[in-house]
């Protein structure tokens, strides 16, 4: 049995591989959406497989023309399939949850996700693995950038969202460093096109307040984090409600 074992184990490192290398290589060509459906049905039962293909997507979704090929090729219906499909699995729930945080950087496949209801299958996969760190890291980062869309805030908030982000945060660590690094840097990046677009007299105090969030900048780390992790429920409930606002500058920001 354990020679089995390990022959299975063996033959599904090389899948991986070999599934990447396909992947990636489709990807150049644009028809990898198509790929990755193949693999989905050929594997459907190697977890394994599954999420490290799922894991390559992830990492080619940080650009920007691979995320306007997911959006024209309905490429969101195949990620929340994974979320639907494979709910035990935490690997999945994980690599699913980082290419959503990814492809809601984009206009379209932010709609989309939306309009798939995203935003009830990435809480789904936060409340199922509530102990995997790194289910709740990439759920974080992934209701960040969902929360871009006003709609998607309003789900967010009525599916209990903030309680989900609170218990995220109570556990610290890496989850909450994520979540308080993202939204400083995005609100520093608010403030700076504001002091650039502002009146030479408005700027001084747009730059001070730019000066005094960067000097906490290099406190924020895992260990601090964990320190505020242990504060009272209704100061992080704060700080979750927070977070998900700072989102809401870029399109206040734009209108003014």
């Amino acid at each position: 049995r354990e020679k089995r074992e390990e022959r299975r184990e063996k033959r599904e490192e090389r899948d991986k591989h070999d599934q990447m290398k396909r992947l990636k290589a489709a990807m150049v060509r644009s028809d990898g959406l198509t790929h990755l459906k193949t693999v989905q049905k050929v594997h459907r039962q190697s977890l394994r497989v599954l999420s490290f293909v799922y894991g390559v997507l992830w990492h080619l979704s940080v650009h920007e023309t691979i995320r306007k090929e997911v959006a024209q090729a309905d490429g969101i219906s195949v990620i929340i399939g994974g979320l639907r499909s494979y709910p035990g699995s935490a690997n999945v729930q994980t690599t699913c949850c980082g290419t959503l945080w990814n492809l809601a950087l984009d206009t379209d496949c932010l709609r989309a996700i939306v309009d798939r209801d995203g935003v009830s299958w990435v809480l789904a996969a936060m409340r199922s693995h509530s102990a995997s760190e790194e289910v709740q890291a990439a759920g974080c980062g992934a209701l960040w950038s969902l929360s871009a869309d006003a709609e998607a805030r309003s789900r967010i908030k009525e599916s209990g969202g903030t309680q989900v982000l609170l218990a995220a945060l109570q556990a610290g660590g890496d989850t909450l460093t994520e979540a308080l690094t993202t939204g400083r840097d995005h609100a520093l990046d608010i403030v700076e096109q504001a002091s650039v677009s502002s009146p030479r007299k408005s700027r001084k105090s747009l730059l001070e307040l730019m000066g005094s969030v960067e000097e906490v900048v290099d406190i924020v780390d895992a260990a601090w984090c964990n320190g505020v992790s242990r504060c009272g429920a209704d100061l992080l409930a704060d700080v979750a409600s927070r977070v998900l606002a700072v989102q809401e500058l870029r399109s206040g920001i734009g209108a003014d």
